[in-house]
């Protein structure tokens, strides 16, 4: 099965995870598709942008859609790292996770860059990451 990962190609953060991700998937059933490439397929889905933004959406190829730290445990399995995804699925640690998971992408443009490898597009200035709001 192909799951199609929706991510902010915007977010450089976001964007260096992805790459990491589809380099670890050893079955290259992940898709990395930058959601702004993809509203009409997320359209068909009923994913809107705005949802996409807030949240991680993977999408499979029967078109049923994961989100937030449920696709976060889908990549990581599918990578295969099988105990990151049941450790982050664990009832004491589930609801947890969700909770570190939304705030982290809700704040996701000012995190420092130093988190990154690398800076290789110049989008990060003063060692934090910004977008306009009208771009989110």
């Amino acid at each position: 099965m192909n799951y199609t990962i929706f991510y902010d190609a915007n977010c450089p953060l976001c964007a260096h995870e992805i790459a990491l991700i589809i380099q670890r998937n050893i079955n290259g059933n992940l898709i990395a598709a930058p959601l702004d490439e993809h509203i009409e397929q997320m359209a068909t889905l009923n994913i809107t942008r705005k949802a996409a933004m807030s949240l991680l959406h993977i999408a499979d190829d029967n078109g049923r859609v994961y989100i937030g730290m449920q696709a976060i445990r889908l990549m990581y399995r599918e990578c295969g790292w099988h105990w990151q995804a049941k450790l982050l699925g664990l009832p004491i640690i589930r609801p947890l996770s969700e909770v570190v998971y939304r705030v982290f992408a809700k704040y996701r443009y000012l995190l420092p860059r130093t988190l990154l490898h690398k800076d290789s597009d110049g989008s990060c200035e003063n060692n934090s990451c910004h977008l306009p709001p009208s771009k989110r």
